[in-house]
């Protein structure tokens, strides 16, 4: 979850100066080194208290992107299936279902390698859609840059074919 992190993980031998920015981006959010709101205690978007699990997960803004992450990889994202996956999200652990179709499809030691890749391609795109919100979040905050819903979508669908074609 968010409030666990896994330092060890996070500065694992970054292999590009992106994994570098994003491991410096997770040390600062845990730390608590970059701009917070204790003087402004609510959200600019929809006017409730401010809470980093606010931000990335309880914020309207917050549940319509993990629902298009969440098509991207290919669930279903009904209002009422969000929460089935949200410890999925915050713990960057893939659903299950995509493990079960691969053993389905290959035999053990395929599906392990796939299931592996199928994993870090979460990872890639939870952790992805954590950057995005934060830089919404501040968007909003420090510039009053508000993304209208199609500019968010359409930056997360970029963000999404660019992680894809990593």
């Amino acid at each position: 979850a968010l409030q666990k992190i896994s330092w060890k993980e996070i500065w694992q031998a970054p292999t590009s100066e992106a994994d570098t920015r994003l491991a410096t981006y997770y040390w600062k959010i845990g730390a608590l080194n970059v701009h917070t709101t204790e003087g402004i205690p609510t959200c600019d978007r929809c006017h409730t208290q401010e809470t980093l699990m606010h931000i990335m997960w309880e914020c309207k803004g917050a549940k319509e992107m993990w629902k298009q992450i969440l098509r991207a990889w290919g669930l279903q994202t009904g209002n009422k299936d969000l929460p089935r996956y949200k410890t999925n999200i915050l713990a960057d652990q893939p659903p299950l279902a995509s493990s079960v179709l691969t053993r389905q499809l290959m035999n053990q030691e395929d599906a392990t390698i796939v299931n592996q890749g199928m994993e870090h391609f979460w990872q890639a795109l939870t952790r992805l859609g954590r950057k995005l919100l934060w830089n919404f979040r501040n968007d909003l905050r420090f510039k009053q840059e508000e993304h209208n819903h199609h500019k968010r979508t359409a930056i997360t669908d970029t963000a999404i074919r660019a992680a894809i074609l990593f």
